[in-house]
């Protein structure tokens, strides 16, 4: 029964990432699939009653599930005891399955609503934004923000290094390249084209520049480094250089003061409550202050540890695309909101190969 309820593990991740994936699309005004999301707790834990933990398994499992509810409870928000229940649940389970199985659900419902977004099935919102002084028309194709097919893309390029860079050739990378401008030049979303060309180009010396253990101290640096960054540059006097910075960065840095003073730094997370703020626009951009500000010190110690292990296994292990992809992600964490999120960051997969130490079998 153990090895058949590896199905019902699969069921939930098609499921989840179906609900996410056409949440990031306008049909999330015609139904919330709140009832997609709910049955999917059913199968998960079908297959977490049937699966035989050993002991150290427990030891680990526990206090990461305890993590998950103190979240949910503090936060009102499911998404740390998703990516939890996925990582406990993944004992036993082939894990380029899970990533195969990931990357053919957002591909398909995004290449859907693309599809129906051209053919004005559903609509395609044009967004005005004004850079340097000019005005930009940016396309949605479907999805609630320019932004958000930004994101989406850039998790499809991260999700197919990992799982097919064995059969990765040249001619891939050109298209790859190719369809990123053509992405940018329709939704004019700047962050995810630097982020997936700087992807590629990693890719293509990934051998060069990780194989130094320089290289690896590097990497394990950027994450505590930026979380670092995040909070402490929003409390810095308002210098010139600050000034000028924080119009660079499209006011993030103003935005991550009002947030750091008017909600401060939880132990166990809290509710971001912006509805005494409605008649202003606000929101906070940067993975790190989501993290530290929503979901409190306990995930941020969290996300760290996590980060660090898997950066020193994949060093270990020689699997330089990981740390590749695990470096640009934390970069692109300090400018959108991806860092603590299972859907757009598929470095938390890689949490199960600490918790239950098994490899990928890639084929």
């Amino acid at each position: 029964m153990e090895k058949r309820a590896t199905i019902f593990y699969y069921i939930f991740i098609i499921l989840i990432f179906l609900v996410y994936s056409i949440r990031s699309t306008i049909l999330i005004e015609f139904d919330d699939f709140s009832v997609l999301l709910y049955s999917s707790f059913l199968f998960i834990f079908v297959k977490l009653i049937f699966t035989k933990y050993q002991n150290k398994d427990l030891f680990k499992i526990i206090p990461l599930g305890f993590i998950g509810l103190i979240s949910l409870y503090f936060t009102r928000e499911i998404q740390i005891l998703l990516a939890i229940l996925m990582i406990i649940g993944s004992k036993n389970t082939n894990f380029n399955t899970t990533l195969k199985i990931t990357f053919w659900t957002r591909l398909s419902v995004s290449s859907l609503i693309m599809f129906l977004s051209s053919f004005n099935i559903i609509e395609n919102r044009i967004f005005q934004h004004v850079r340097e002084n000019d005005v930009v028309l940016r396309n949605s194709l479907g999805f609630v923000h320019p932004n958000q097919l930004g994101l989406i893309f850039f998790n499809l390029i991260c999700l197919y290094l990992l799982i097919y860079k064995p059969r990765i050739k040249i001619i891939t990378f050109g298209i790859i390249f190719s369809f990123n401008f053509f992405v940018y030049y329709l939704t004019m979303s700047r962050t995810s084209f630097v982020m997936v060309n700087v992807m590629l180009i990693g890719w293509m010396v990934e051998k060069l520049i990780f194989k130094f253990k320089i290289s690896y101290f590097l990497n394990i640096l950027i994450f505590p480094s930026l979380l670092s960054i995040s909070y402490i540059l929003p409390t810095l006097p308002r210098t010139p250089l600050i000034r000028n910075l924080d119009h660079l960065l499209q006011f993030r840095i103003t935005l991550s003061t009002f947030f750091i003073e008017n909600f401060g730094v939880p132990l166990f997370g809290q509710v971001l409550n912006l509805n005494q703020f409605s008649h202003m626009f606000i929101f906070l951009d940067s993975s790190y202050l989501n993290l530290i500000l929503r979901y409190g010190i306990i995930v941020t110690i969290l996300f760290v540890l996590f980060t660090y292990l898997i950066n020193k296994q994949s060093f270990l292990r020689k699997n330089y695309t990981l740390m590749l992809v695990s470096s640009i992600i934390a970069i692109y964490g300090f400018f959108e909101n991806i860092i603590f999120s299972m859907f757009l960051n598929v470095v938390i997969f890689y949490w199960s190969h600490i918790i239950f130490d098994f490899e990928s079998k890639e084929k």
